[in-house]
């Protein structure tokens, strides 16, 4: 268990934190800290008690959790409170005061990777002329958007996830 200010890199900026997070909606899971930096998910244990520290095996005693963003291939909130992020494992985090909306918004900003276009709806960029079949490679990503296939929102170049509705792209 460690302290947030040792672990961050010096181009590393925190952008979310939430105390009294449960790991898991299982009974007796470790409670923390939940971190969202601009390039990881960070969950640190309270020193406080929980189920898990009374097993002697100590295989369910809780440890600190560090997520990559560019690992993150899903992130959805649940009910009540549950914020689920799937990565190279799956990882259910208790948020306090249905904030799990809250956080599956920051997660996604800090995935994508540019911003969406702005005050431009699917239809307008749908009803572009499509590019001469002899353009360049860079003139034909210019002209053909690219659409969620959940809710249709346009997505940029690079982005991991749809900013509108959350699905993986």
């Amino acid at each position: 268990m460690g302290k947030i200010e040792n672990m961050l890199d010096s181009d590393e900026r925190i952008v979310k934190s939430q105390s009294q997070v449960q790991l898991s909606s299982s009974i007796g899971q470790p409670w923390g800290t939940l971190y969202l930096t601009n390039k990881r998910m960070i969950f640190l244990v309270s020193r406080g008690w929980s189920l898990a520290s009374l097993v002697p095996s100590g295989a369910l005693v809780g440890k600190d959790m560090i997520i990559p963003l560019e690992s993150v291939r899903n992130v959805k909130k649940g009910f009540p409170s549950v914020l689920t992020v799937e990565a190279q494992k799956k990882h259910e985090f208790v948020v306090p005061s249905f904030k799990s909306g809250e956080w599956v918004d920051a997660v996604l900003q800090e995935c994508a990777l540019s911003p969406p276009p702005e005050n431009v709806s699917p239809n307008d960029l749908q009803k572009q002329a499509p590019p001469n079949l002899g353009a360049s490679s860079s003139a034909s990503q210019k002209f053909s958007p690219k659409f969620c296939g959940s809710c249709g929102n346009p997505l940029n170049q690079g982005n991991k996830f749809c900013v509108n509705c959350g699905a993986p792209t």
